[in-house]
C-alpha cells in the first residue's frame, strides 16, 4: 500500500483520501458547502455557520459517530464529507452512513473512491457487520454510487426524512461485511478482454479500441470498434465545441442508449402480449462543464412506438419500467448516475 498521503489520514486511495474534520477546515468547508448550495438543494442540510461547524467537530468525537472529510491526494483539497452515525457494537455491529460531495468536484469519480474507503475503515477498522445507507429515489447519482460499491436495495421508507422542510421518501440500501469482502476479492481479479468462446451462461465481451494522438487543444482522436462497423474521429472541438465533421463519446452514449432503449422496450411489449410494429428511439446525450473539468449531465430519449393493441397507460408504464434503474435496459443500468428523460408517444 502506498504511504498515507496526509499525517492524519486513516485511509488511503489512489486518488483521495480520509481524515477526520478539524476546527481550522471550517472556512474551506462552508466555502464549498456555499458553492453547493444549488446541487445540495432538497438532498442535504449543509453548514453554512461557524457554530455549526463546530457542533459536528465535537459530534464526531462521540463513541457512536465517526465524520470524515474525503480529501484530494494531490493537494488536499476537501472534496466532501461523509459519516458513520448510530454506531452500535455488540451484536448489531452496524450503522448508519451519510456523505455529501461538492459541487465544484461532482462527476469524477471521488467520492464513489471515498465512500468506499469508508467502507474500508468500517469493516477493517471497526470490524462492523452492516452498513446502511438511505438514498432519496429520484437521487441517481447517489443511487449509482452506493450500487457501485456493491450496497443492495432491501426496501422503501416513506416520509423517512425531513430536508428542507419536507418529509421525503427514501430507499434503504445495505451492505454487508462478506459482500464488501467478496466485491474486494472480485475487484483483484484480472478483467477478461477475450470473447467468450465456451458455452454454459457465458455473455459476449464486446470490444473497441481508441487512441489519441497529440496535446488536447490540438490534437485528435479516433476509435474502431472490433467489428468494423462502428469508428470514427474525434477532437476538443467536436467534443466540446460543436464543429461538426466529426463525432464524440456522447454520441456513441446517445446511440447506445437509443439503441438499447428501443429493443427493450419492445421485449417489454412483447412479454405484455402487443408485439410492436415499430419503435423508434431518439436520444440526446448532454455534456456540460462542471467545476474544473465536465460531466454529462442528462439523456433525453424521445420515443415514438406503433404497437397495436395496446392502450396509452400500459404503453406509458413500460416505457417507464424500460428506464427504471433495476429493470431497465443494460444501457440504462449502466448510465445509472445520469438523470433519464423519456417522452414516449405512441403513433
Amino acid at each position: 500500500m502506498s504511504p498515507l498521503p496526509h499525517p492524519h489520514a486513516l485511509q488511503a486511495g489512489p486518488r483521495v483520501f480520509i481524515r477526520a474534520p478539524r476546527l481550522d477546515d471550517c472556512e474551506e468547508w462552508l466555502a464549498l458547502n456555499r458553492a453547493s448550495r444549488r446541487l445540495y438543494r432538497g438532498r442535504a442540510a449543509p453548514t453554512l455557520r461557524l457554530d455549526q461547524f463546530a457542533v459536528w467537530v465535537q459530534r464526531c468525537t462521540d463513541p457512536d459517530f465517526e465524520g470524515f472529510f474525503v480529501c484530494r491526494r494531490e493537494d488536499g483539497a476537501i472534496v466532501g464529507s461523509a459519516s458513520l452515525s448510530q454506531v452500535f457494537r455488540g451484536n448489531f455491529r452496524s450503522c448508519y452512513l451519510g456523505y455529501q460531495g461538492g459541487a465544484p468536484f461532482a462527476g469524477r469519480g471521488y467520492m464513489t473512491e471515498g465512500v468506499g474507503l469508508v467502507l474500508r475503515h468500517a469493516f477493517a477498522a471497526l470490524r462492523l457487520h452492516r452498513v446502511e445507507a438511505n438514498v432519496q429515489p429520484d437521487n441517481a447519482a447517489s443511487i449509482a454510487l452506493v450500487r457501485r460499491l456493491g450496497f443492495v436495495r432491501e426496501g422503501y421508507s416513506r416520509r423517512y426524512l425531513k430536508i428542507g422542510g419536507r418529509w421525503r421518501d427514501h430507499e434503504r440500501w445495505a451492505i454487508l461485511e462478506e459482500d464488501w469482502r467478496a466485491a474486494r476479492r472480485a475487484a483483484r481479479r484480472p478483467p477478461r478482454m477475450q470473447r467468450p468462446t465456451g458455452g454454459g451462461e457465458d455473455m459476449p465481451t464486446s470490444n473497441a479500441n481508441a487512441t489519441w494522438e497529440g496535446g488536447l487543444r490540438e490534437g485528435k482522436g479516433s476509435f474502431e470498434g472490433e467489428s468494423g462497423k462502428v469508428g470514427g474521429s474525434y477532437t476538443v472541438a467536436t467534443r466540446f465545441g460543436g464543429e461538426r465533421g466529426g463525432t464524440n463519446p456522447e454520441e456513441l452514449l446517445a446511440a447506445a442508449e437509443a439503441s438499447c432503449f428501443s429493443m427493450a422496450l419492445a421485449a417489454g411489449l412483447e412479454r405484455n402480449g402487443t408485439p410492436p410494429e415499430r419503435v423508434h428511439t431518439e436520444a440526446a446525450c448532454t455534456v456540460e462543464k462542471q467545476g474544473e473539468g465536465f460531466a454529462i449531465t442528462g439523456m433525453r430519449l424521445r420515443v415514438r412506438a406503433r404497437v397495436p393493441g395496446v392502450d396509452d397507460a400500459t404503453f406509458q408504464q413500460l416505457a417507464r419500467d424500460t428506464k427504471d434503474a433495476q429493470k431497465g435496459c443494460p444501457v440504462s443500468r449502466a448510465l445509472a448516475g445520469v438523470p433519464i428523460e423519456v417522452e414516449a408517444t405512441l403513433e
